[in-house]
């Protein structure tokens, strides 16, 4: 790869370029590889094999970058955390969500989001610093939740977070809000998270 030819890497970028339009508008599932080569202009129908191998090859070209740039951005927020701060909670939520928020910035990471939320329970591989941030997390909800019930709200938290992303991405694509608005509407997403995980435990779940 790192002497590939110039029209090779220009066939492998129009192919990662296709996908990410067709994954975030349709999912995964939604798409053939046939189609994917079609929106590329790939004349080569086994383009796609030749590249990534399959489906899941495809899938991980387009989604490790944006991976690596979160974890590496959750790395230095949470380097930065001052211990034994007054709500760990929130602040543990912010290194979350804003890495994410930050997505929005560009075509690219908009995708990302949409594709992100159509795959937001599926158990894959986490990089270090997000699986420490998911650690501390826990460690901070169990103190305030039975386990079971903090699994669940996790859960939650997964099927509001990144819904909620993508919806906001693919609005922006159609109309970019302010700076303002979108810092006002990302902090109101981290009051959400944080709602749904300290939310007091109702009768029912403490039995």
């Amino acid at each position: 790869m790192l002497f590939m030819p110039r029209q090779a890497g220009a066939t492998r970028a129009a192919l990662l370029d296709a996908a990410s339009r067709l994954f975030a508008e349709r999912g995964p599932e939604g798409v053939s590889l046939a189609e994917i080569n079609a929106a590329a202009r790939q004349k080569n129908t086994a383009a796609v094999h030749y590249h990534f191998r399959n489906r899941e090859g495809l899938l991980a070209a387009l989604l490790e970058p944006h991976q690596q740039a979160i974890d590496a951005q959750r790395r230095e927020l949470l380097d930065a955390l001052t211990p034994g701060g007054p709500d760990p909670l929130r602040a543990l939520t912010r290194v979350l969500v804003l890495p994410l928020a930050e997505r929005l910035d560009e075509p690219a990471g908009r995708r990302f989001l949409r594709l992100q939320a159509r795959l937001a329970l599926r158990q894959d591989p986490i990089h270090p610093a997000s699986t420490e941030l998911v650690k501390r997390m826990r460690r901070v909800v169990h103190k305030r939740l039975p386990a079971a019930l903090a699994r669940t709200r996790g859960e939650l938290v997964q099927l509001m977070l990144f819904p909620a992303l993508a919806e906001r991405a693919r609005r922006e694509e159609e109309k970019p809000g302010s700076r303002r608005e979108r810092r006002a509407w990302v902090e109101a997403l981290i009051d959400a998270v944080v709602g749904i995980l300290a939310a007091p435990v109702g009768e029912e779940d403490k039995a």
